[in-house]
């Protein structure tokens, strides 16, 4: 086998670890962008249940957000721990 052959076969394996990493790179910017977009519609829902004095569903809407986000984190958790062994 020859250097040359090394090397393009070295190169070729870059081009696919850079298009799975332009993959991650996408997901990873739509992620953030569905993080921000959510944070937009919370404090929107948040500032609404104010001005119309929705207090008890503004508390319910806080409740279920502190769900979500403890249920999310608990699911990772398992994931990562199951993904470990």
């Amino acid at each position: 086998m020859s250097i040359y052959a090394r090397y393009q076969d070295t190169d070729e394996e870059i081009e696919r670890e850079e298009s799975n990493y332009s993959l991650i790179n996408i997901l990873a910017v739509l992620a953030k962008w569905f993080i921000r977009i959510g944070i937009v519609i919370s404090i929107i829902l948040g500032i609404y249940f104010l001005v119309k004095l929705q207090i008890v569903n503004l508390l319910l809407f806080i409740v279920c957000l502190l769900i979500s986000y403890f249920f999310g984190y608990f699911f990772m958790f398992c994931l990562d721990k199951l993904n470990s062994r």
